[in-house]
């Protein structure tokens, strides 16, 4: 995540744009070469089969930002992101990015370990779909969604499809988890968001 005078200094190069819930901001395969820094609101970073079947990749929130590498090696988008409630971005064209970089050298430093951190998540969750069940999915999903806030580690507000798209899941399986952590005391609801309580198994 970026600091606020890195996410100030990057808005100086781009446009403020607002987008509504549910809006396809970036398709796979478009050779959009944007960079999106993420002001409000939060994404789904996704990718699809030819039939729409999705895979979650992450999700991302105030202070990240999506579409790094495309300004940078030319090539097509390998992921889609949609909005996950109205959000505002900054959106850098491809000129205002370089120009960025050449006049700020030392951000590229900082944009790169946050990438590289990106992909270490990225990569967590391709052995968790390897090598993990449904049920140790959706709990070590839950754990690298949450963040402690007045002592309290909270899962933002997520739908059971989303999650589900997450750990390659159907819906109805992710909601059964969901209630067994619930009924067995591991996570509460809160403002409708999710609280961990204690250690998620990683089985029932």
């Amino acid at each position: 995540m970026l600091s606020q005078k890195e996410i100030e200094l990057l808005s100086n190069y781009g446009n403020l744009c607002r987008y509504p819930k549910n809006c396809i901001v970036v398709a796979e395969g478009s050779a959009n070469d944007d960079f999106f820094l993420i002001l409000k609101g939060h994404v789904r970073v996704f990718v699809s089969d030819e039939q729409g079947k999705q895979v979650t990749l992450t999700l991302q929130g105030a202070g990240e930002f999506f579409g790094d590498i495309t300004p940078l090696d030319g090539h097509r988008r390998v992921t889609s992101v949609i909005t996950l409630e109205p959000s505002k971005l900054c959106v850098v064209s491809k000129p205002g990015f370089d120009r960025c970089l050449q006049e700020n050298p030392q951000l590229l430093s900082r944009l790169l370990v946050a990438a590289l951190w990106q992909i270490r998540i990225l990569t967590e969750n391709v052995k968790n779909l390897a090598l993990l069940d449904v049920c140790g999915r959706v709990t070590a999903t839950l754990e690298s969604l949450a963040k402690e806030k007045d002592g309290e580690l909270i899962v933002g507000r997520l739908s059971q499809q989303s999650l589900a798209n997450m750990v390659g899941a159907s819906r109805e399986m992710v909601g059964k988890i969901i209630r067994g952590l619930m009924a067995d005391g591991f996570i509460t609801l809160k403002n409708g968001a999710m609280v961990i309580q204690k250690k998620l198994p990683r089985s029932f």
